[in-house]
């Protein structure tokens, strides 16, 4: 079965003060749609419009055809689960905590965590192959290996769709190199995602759908091919960028940018 998020001519700010203005996409579980652009555009502004921490200015937010606001919150975190970039928290939890975290909205009227709640995040740790940090403390783990905690966190709440703001931020390229593995290896699973960025090249790996907004706030949406062209990348950040095709060593060909 095929989930969605609609976005119909959605315009979203603070107040009445319009950041981003008559946005018009889709998503469906096992999509990529990766969201680029520079600083200050209203990524963000977006995702927490989306989320329902901002209320959309006008338009409209539809999750499987029902309005977003009609959904609540215990609802809305079975379906639609957050990524933030990796952080630090101020104590020291174990892992395998942090990921259980994941599982409050399906706690029943202040329940305790239960062995099914307990047998899913051994799941996910072993998914995504985490299961060796189960002990240790979030505090004591490597940057990579944080922002994967907080994927396998997300995932936990067995959504149908992950929002992902920058997972890569931070991180040195053999880490960012993982993790969008695993967000293509989760796009495989039918979990739709949408993520923020600001490589081009990130999203060339991606190969789905993305959401180019430049400092004019000016959006164009499509497939990565039909979207991320020279002359479009160049405006949006302000800096000459050619687009080339490269091949590489087994055969495949991909695009990348070259400055």
């Amino acid at each position: 079965m095929k989930h969605l998020i609609d976005i119909n001519q959605l315009t979203c700010g603070y107040g009445q003060k319009i950041v981003l203005s008559d946005m018009n996409f889709t998503v469906s579980s096992g999509e990529i749609l990766c969201i680029l652009g520079p600083n200050g555009v209203g990524k963000t502004t977006l995702f927490r419009t989306i989320l329902g921490f901002l209320p959309e200015i006008s338009g409209s937010i539809k999750i499987n055809g029902q309005n977003r606001q009609d959904y609540s919150r215990s609802e809305l975190a079975k379906i639609v689960a957050y990524v933030p970039q990796a952080h630090i928290p101020s104590f020291s939890y174990r892992v395998e905590d942090i990921i259980l975290m994941g599982r409050i909205s399906h706690f029943q009227n202040g329940s305790k965590p239960g062995k099914k709640d307990r047998q899913i995040v051994l799941e996910v740790m072993e998914r995504l192959e985490l299961s060796f940090l189960k002990n240790k403390l979030y505090t004591n783990i490597s940057g990579g290996e944080r922002q994967m905690v907080l994927i396998a966190r997300a995932l936990a709440q067995e959504p149908l769709f992950l929002i992902m703001d920058e997972p890569t931020s931070n991180l040195d390229f053999g880490n960012q190199v993982r993790v969008l593995e695993q967000v293509k290896n989760l796009s495989a699973q039918n979990i739709g995602i949408i993520m923020t960025t600001h490589s081009p090249d990130h999203v060339f790996y991606c190969s789905g759908d993305v959401l180019l907004i430049n400092g004019n706030k000016k959006v164009n949406h499509g497939h990565v091919r039909d979207i991320l062209r020279s002359k479009d990348l160049s405006r949006t950040f302000g800096i000459d960028i050619e687009v080339v095709d490269i091949e590489k060593k087994n055969g495949d060909r991909r695009q990348t940018c070259v400055i």
